[in-house]
């Protein structure tokens, strides 16, 4: 049975904002709390910065929908009164177009519902008023108090001690990711306050940045991207690998031809002036054309077909090779066999898709993450490297860190040599973790 969920604290923070507006209405004359409870509860969202976004979307709306509706009710009330009712309800439908044509107009297409919300308010409910302009008035300062009261209730947190010269380096695929390849709101919320307080937490992936960032939109990083097993680091902010390992010029050919001879096709990724190339050949089963299908729009993967894919002149930093897994345990026990093997690592990593396929990856054995994850620490003059990992595959992460912090459902060998388990059934479990570290002191930091 999962666990019940805990009473987060945004539900807090949207009691305490509708209590104030009820609040200030008790000491106001002439308002009406419903309608600043209401902009208080849609506007408390999980980062200030949305509580912002929607903030400014309402107060639009208001005007709009305001303006326009007090427009309509003046218009009867002096001119020419619209009847029978049935017309009235047949101009009020008319005006929802012209109104949610007016947001598109402004390039404020998210304001149409609160718009019209307003406007039916206005010209349903408040038809009979004695003074239109007053309740007007009244109405958009209503809105204008929930909002402030939302924004300030929501910019509001609890003071915390940080703790200073922490490096955190996150197992990413087996950790965060769920099994379609998302990432919990929760972790997301969490991991952007945790970046935008400085914490320096950068993420390991066996797979390219155009693999994961889009489940990571909008997020501060703060750190490079450990991509490719250790093989580059990607700055997210400059859109640049800041290093890079190929593999060995005299390990290359002697690996095409192994594939050769099992007529194998290869991903061979290509790092060249800041891009990141793939080249590919003739697909060997349907699994590799499922998978190139799934990857080729992401954008910053940059497919290109080659009919002689062995004769490319390019240096490789990655070699993919996607087939059952029976297939790829037989190809890397040869591959092993090679003399210029001493100079490669391998591994192999299942495909999501499909458990009985998986990718055999090929680089530079000076590439690994343990490695990628020391000249982070060192660039960022960081005393301390925590680790959370969730598969072997990051094993020699384990290896250099200070703290180590392994999943309860990796390896028991990694168990036993790290400083503490999380759970990984608790989707948040990683990010839980980072926060009780970083916000709290701690003492006698031993591995």
């Amino acid at each position: 049975m999962p666990p019940i969920p805990k009473i987060g604290m945004r539900l807090i923070k949207t009691a305490i904002a509708v209590f104030l507006c009820f609040l200030v209405d008790f000491f106001r004359d002439g308002g009406t709390p419903f309608y600043s409870a209401i902009a208080a509860i849609l506007c408390m969202q999980p980062e200030l910065d949305s509580s912002l976004k929607v903030g400014k979307e309402r107060i639009i709306a208001t005007v709009i929908g305001g303006i326009v509706g007090i427009a309509m009710l003046a218009f009867e009330r002096y001119a020419v009164p619209i009847q029978p009712i049935l017309v009235r309800y047949l101009v009020i439908s008319i005006m929802v177009i012209v109104l949610m044509y007016i947001t598109v107009l402004l390039k404020k297409p998210s304001c149409a519902y609160l718009t019209c919300v307003v406007f039916m308010s206005i010209v349903i409910s408040h038809v009979a008023d004695a003074n239109i302009y007053i309740f007007a008035f009244n109405r958009i300062l209503d809105t204008l108090i929930g909002i402030l009261i939302a924004i300030v209730i929501n910019a509001i947190h609890i003071p915390h001690r940080k703790k200073q010269g922490l490096l955190f380096v996150c197992d990413l695929d087996h950790n965060l990711l769920s099994k379609n390849g998302d990432i919990s709101q929760h972790s997301k919320i969490h991991l952007s306050r945790l970046l935008k307080e400085g914490a320096c937490i950068s993420f390991v992936t066996a797979d390219t940045p155009a693999s994961v960032l889009p489940h990571m939109e909008q997020m501060p990083f703060t750190m490079p991207l450990v991509i490719l097993n250790g093989v580059a680091l990607y700055d997210t902010k400059t859109h640049t690998y800041v290093s890079q390992h190929n593999l060995p010029l005299s390990t290359v050919q002697p690996i095409y031809e192994l594939l050769k001879q099992h007529q194998m096709n290869c991903f061979i990724h290509v790092i060249s002036k800041d891009n990141l190339h793939i080249y590919y050949g003739d697909f060997g089963h349907e699994k590799e054309k499922q998978y190139y299908e799934e990857t080729r729009m992401q954008q910053q993967n940059a497919y290109i077909y080659a009919e002689h894919l062995y004769d490319i002149q390019s240096i490789p930093c990655y070699l993919k090779i996607m087939d059952t897994k029976e297939n790829l345990l037989q190809l890397q026990k040869e591959l092993k066999l090679l003399p210029q093997y001493q100079n490669l690592s391998s591994t192999i990593l299942s495909y999501p898709s499909d458990e009985s396929y998986g990718f055999l990856g090929i680089y530079c054995n000076q590439a690994s993450i343990g490695k990628a994850a020391l000249e982070l620490k060192k660039k960022t003059f960081s005393s301390t490297l925590i680790s959370f990992i969730g598969a072997s595959d990051c094993a020699s992460l384990l290896d250099v860190s200070d703290l180590s912090y392994v999943s309860d459902q990796a390896d028991a060998s990694l168990q036993s040599k790290a400083t503490g388990i999380f759970s990984v059934s608790d989707k948040n479990g990683c990010v839980k973790k980072i926060e009780q570290l970083y916000w709290k002191p701690f003492f006698n930091l031993k591995k």
